[in-house]
């Protein structure tokens, strides 16, 4: 048994590297126990550091599993991976894919982001924080629970997100 925090980062399955949440992680510090689902990240061409257990995919039940045992969970701001957390009373940071570095097709990942981060659903993290400002963004989510409003109602979120993108997607 370690004592070491249990973090878990998921990568989505965008098809896409995703060479900012690289690195994130490449920046911490070895003192935390790191679970990685990459997905179809390319591992070879962006390598991860300080990784105990990698996986291209876990099975639903593993996945759900890993989120609920880990002490922070992180990951891309995909509105599945939120939701799933949000179910699990587990408050992510989240960082977007962006696709001025080839991480997906378009940037509606950051205006996600950018229309929800008041909410206390998520924490944001950005390629911009030094090392420090990541392990405190880490250590703020680590036992948060998010606005207790979304886990109770998570039908009422998810309908406001699809309205919200449904009237993105319009203009």
């Amino acid at each position: 048994m370690t004592d070491k925090k249990r973090i878990f980062f998921v990568f989505g399955n965008m098809g896409k590297s995703f060479p900012g949440l690289v690195s994130i992680i490449n920046c911490l510090p070895p003192c935390y126990e790191i679970t990685a689902q990459i997905g179809y990240h390319d591992a070879i061409k962006y390598p991860l550091c300080n990784v105990n257990n990698v996986y291209d995919f876990l099975s639903n039940e593993d996945y759900l599993r890993v989120i609920k045992e880990s002490d922070i969970v992180a990951g891309h701001a995909g509105v599945g991976f939120i939701s799933d957390c949000l179910r699990h009373e587990k408050m992510p940071a989240v960082m977007a894919r962006l696709s001025r570095y080839g991480e997906h097709n378009n940037d509606h990942q950051t205006d996600f982001v950018t229309r929800y981060k008041h909410d206390n659903i998520f924490a944001v993290l950005t390629r911009e924080l030094d090392s420090k400002k990541v392990v405190a963004i880490l250590e703020d989510v680590s036992g948060a629970k998010p606005h207790r409003s979304y886990i109770t109602d998570l039908s009422k979120i998810k309908k406001k997100i699809i309205n919200d993108i449904n009237s993105f997607l319009k203009k």
